[in-house]
């Protein structure tokens, strides 16, 4: 049994992290909802896409920064 690990988004650029670790059981931990840096002020809809939002997660943020929680209100 092992875990998976996707970065949806953080890799190639500084700002907008999130990363997220699954279970085979479908336990999921979402590290990171990031505001990406070079994103329009007021814009909206800024999750990953890939994220999927229809299951449940844990969210865990890294530290108070907003490219790592700028995006907690587009969080289901």
């Amino acid at each position: 049994m092992s875990l998976t690990l996707t970065v949806h988004r953080g890799a190639r650029e500084i700002g907008g992290s999130c990363i997220e670790i699954a279970h085979p059981g479908g336990e999921r931990l979402v590290l990171d909802a990031g505001r990406p840096l070079d994103a329009p002020e007021g814009a909206t809809g800024l999750l990953p896409p890939t994220l999927d939002r229809s299951r449940p997660a844990t969210v865990l943020f890294s530290h108070a920064h907003q490219d790592h929680w700028g995006l907690i209100d587009e969080v289901p």
